[in-house]
Order: structure tokens, then C-alpha cells, then sequence
């Protein structure tokens, strides 16, 4: 994981030194956008579905 942090940190802040927190929280950020953006996109889908249905 904090390889990961690593990379992720070279692509986006590359002057930041990392450590495991700061690993692990990069990681839970990423992970809740996901979250995020999937129920969103679930949310949009089933009231297409929904409004095709009507």
C-alpha cells in the first residue's frame, strides 16, 4: 500500500514526502470517490430505467 502511496503521490503532488498515513489516507480518498461516483452512476441509471419504462 505504500508503494501505491508512493506512485500516486509522484503523479499528483511529487514534492510531498509520504508515510503510511498519508498513504492510507490518499488510499480511503480515492476509495470514497469510487463509492461515490458508483452510486451515482447507479442512481442516474435507474431513473433512466425507470423514466424508459413509463
Amino acid at each position: 500500500m505504500q508503494h501505491f502511496g508512493e506512485m500516486l503521490t509522484d503523479i499528483v503532488m511529487p514534492d510531498l514526502e509520504t508515510s503510511e498515513t498519508e498513504s492510507s489516507l490518499e488510499l480511503n480518498f480515492i476509495i470514497g470517490i469510487m463509492i461515490t461516483n458508483r452510486q451515482h452512476f447507479i442512481l442516474l441509471s435507474s431513473q433512466k430505467n425507470s423514466e424508459e419504462k413509463h
